[in-house]
């Protein structure tokens, strides 16, 4: 069962989050009673088996902040954003209280600041700091979380420009659509041109080093970029919108350990950085690198199920894993995973060997938190009563 956020937090979500994932463009940026299976019992070292999963259950994986938040975003320079009964507000990784909850959403730290939504209205929205002092208010209706000194910002009217740390525009608004800047200083935006809305690539002054003519422009990996132009025209380009890599792939998403996954005639592999295929295409989906492994879906026995695959094309970990919930990327050693249960899919924690380091226990959900182990830590959802409530596991 998928259960969905708040409506205080779907507005967080499509408001001031900088994830890449829904934007248009398509950048790859997403129940438990905490019942341990008798085989796996909290606090011991046993081994055994979870629907044919093998899974070591060691004294790990506990809850170090209880599970008393209606929703929680996962840690960012220290501090977590959480709704209490209602009111947003950060904790520390103790659980303790940094600033008092009374925002109605909130986004994670960035750059020294955060957006909250005061009880102002439409035009409520602000910059904080880390003690909870608001540092700027625009007028802007939209605003999102700093990214390489620059904010994105949405007019009354639909339009999207940026902002400096001070709140004044830097790049006009004249955008249809935008992401975050990158780790390049580079920003993909949409922009009709010529008769013709496309997505471009512009610098930090607003100028477009890749022209607003295509179809998808992927994210940034390993300083380049996917562009599928509006011939289908594919390539890889550079920073300065130079074409590095060209081929005939349909998809692809970014580069990460030296390998890109891209589509060909409906499958999934991966090149590298000559364009040169590595893993054939031969899986329904391929995610990114991490940790040396990539998580591959197939169809087993008309079921579909995920596993990982390593940067040798050797499939390393078996595709066991349910197609309910797309596998996090692996850090720290540990990657989201879910489960077939009696009930339904559980959410738990494999190591890098593919064995359940955290038993499959916590709900499916849509959520901002990634569920990613972050500074050993990892914000879950966990059935309290008849609510779901969220708290944090640690390493």
């Amino acid at each position: 069962m998928m259960i969905t956020r708040p409506a205080v937090h779907v507005l967080l979500i499509a408001v001031i989050t900088t994830a890449l994932a829904g934007c248009k463009h398509g950048a790859e940026l997403t129940r438990t009673d905490l019942d341990v299976p008798a085989h796996a019992t909290n606090g011991t070292e046993t081994e055994g088996a979870f629907n044919g999963i093998s899974m070591v259950t060691p004294a790990t994986g506990q809850l170090v902040i209880p599970a008393k938040y209606r929703s929680a975003l996962d840690f960012s320079e220290g501090l977590s954003a959480v709704d209490d009964q209602g009111r947003w507000g950060y904790i520390d990784r103790h659980g303790r209280w940094v600033v008092r909850p009374q925002f109605l959403a909130a986004s994670s730290f960035s750059e020294g600041l955060a957006v909250v939504k005061l009880d102002e209205g439409d035009k409520g929205m602000a910059y904080i700091d880390a003690t909870g002092s608001v540092v700027l208010k625009p007028s802007m209706p939209v605003i999102w979380n700093f990214s390489q000194g620059l904010a994105a910002f949405r007019t009354a009217a639909g339009r999207w420009g940026f902002m400096d740390m001070r709140g004044r525009p830097e790049i006009p608004a004249r955008l249809d659509s935008v992401t975050p800047f990158e780790a390049d200083n580079r920003a993909v935006v949409q922009m009709g041109e010529s008769g013709f809305e496309g997505w471009g690539v512009i610098d930090k002054k607003g100028r477009f080093v890749v022209p607003p003519v295509n179809d998808k422009i992927g994210r940034l990996g390993e300083g380049l970029r996917y562009v599928r132009d509006h011939l289908n025209v594919v390539r890889f380009v550079d920073s300065d919108g130079h074409a590095v890599i060209k081929g005939e792939w349909s998809d692809a998403k970014q580069f990460s350990e030296g390998l890109c996954p891209v589509e060909a005639d409906g499958k999934w592999g991966a090149i590298d950085r000559h364009g040169q295929w590595v893993i054939p295409a031969r899986y329904e989906e391929l995610e990114p690198f991490s940790q040396g492994r990539a998580a591959f879906r197939t169809t087993l026995e008309g079921n579909q199920r995920w596993g990982f695959v390593d940067t040798r094309g050797t499939e390393i970990i078996s595709p066991t894993f349910s197609a309910d919930l797309r596998p996090g990327p692996f850090n720290e050693g540990l990657a989201r995973v879910a489960a077939e249960a009696k009930d339904g899919p559980l959410a738990g924690y494999i190591g890098l060997d593919g064995t359940f380091v955290i038993p499959p226990k916590f709900q499916l959900m849509e959520y901002a938190a990634e569920g990613t182990y972050k500074q050993h830590m990892a914000a879950v959802p966990v059935v309290v009563g008849q609510d779901t409530r969220w708290g944090f596991l640690a390493r």
